[in-house]
């Protein structure tokens, strides 16, 4: 859906209607929000929610701010897969997010550690438990390197899911502490079978290369054959000629030892 030409009213006549069909599988995409726009209405996503027969719902946007989005939802949700990895939302909606959707399998999204600054910021209370999530599956996290997480936050929700297989981590090194990784999945994540954690890091960083990986030498990393640990370089190049700032890529440092890397 590009806001910026349809007609608002037609659009969502047309998701209006999707209350009258079957469909077990949605993907929507929204470009052209004009960031005002966002800030005196928000863009609410309860309706995708609350369609019975979805159980797949993916949703992203071309724009960089946060989104306000799960104040209306009323009921708890069937989706079963979800996909939101644009935009990131912070961890107070990250809670809430979870909480609606009890029946849970995948999850791929991105999170943030930054405050909106449009709307009351939501807490997360860590001596509270969070509600047990037992049908989680697969979870895929992804944290931008500018915008670091507390490890805390992220194992307080990752403990409520106890039968977790498989977890991708993608965030900036400091949130991989090797002894608190190990602390959550041998307390908590005891069923988990393939875990990836994939570590940025930027040259100027103080931390070297062998300070950070060697930290996952020990033998609980070492025999464990479907983890792995991958310490990958940020680099930002810029072109001789134009003198221009060209394309982020990722230069990946290996330590060849066994498959934990």
């Amino acid at each position: 859906m590009d806001l910026n030409n349809c007609d608002p009213i037609m659009i969502q006549k047309a998701l209006d209607s999707l209350v009258e069909t079957h469909i077990e599988t949605l993907a929507v995409k929204i470009v052209g929000i004009p960031e005002e726009r966002y800030r005196s209405h928000g863009v609410n996503l309860a309706q995708f929610f609350q369609l019975p027969t979805v159980k797949k719902l993916a949703f992203a946007t071309n724009v960089g701010f946060p989104y306000d989005f799960f104040n209306n939802i009323i009921k708890p949700s069937n989706i079963e897969y979800f996909t939101f990895v644009n935009p990131e939302i912070n961890f107070g909606d990250f809670s809430l997010l979870l909480r609606s959707m009890p029946n849970l399998k995948y999850l791929n999204i991105r999170l943030t550690s930054a405050q909106y600054g449009v709307r009351r910021w939501r807490d997360v209370d860590q001596n509270k438990l969070f509600p047990l999530m037992p049908m989680m599956k697969t979870c895929i996290v992804h944290v931008d390197d500018r915008k670091p997480i507390e490890f805390d936050l992220l194992a307080h929700h990752l403990k409520a899911m106890p039968d977790l297989l498989q977890l991708e981590v993608t965030a900036p090194h400091k949130l991989f502490n090797a002894q608190n990784w190990e602390d959550l999945i041998t307390s908590s994540l005891t069923k988990l079978v393939h875990l990836r954690l994939y570590a940025t890091r930027h040259h100027q960083d103080p931390e070297t290369v062998v300070q950070i990986t060697d930290a996952f030498k020990t033998p609980f990393w070492v025999k464990k054959t479907n983890f792995v640990f991958m310490l990958m370089q940020l680099i930002d190049l810029l072109a001789t000629r134009r003198k221009v700032k060209c394309r982020k890529y990722l230069d990946v440092v290996i330590d060849q030892y066994r498959c934990l890397f």
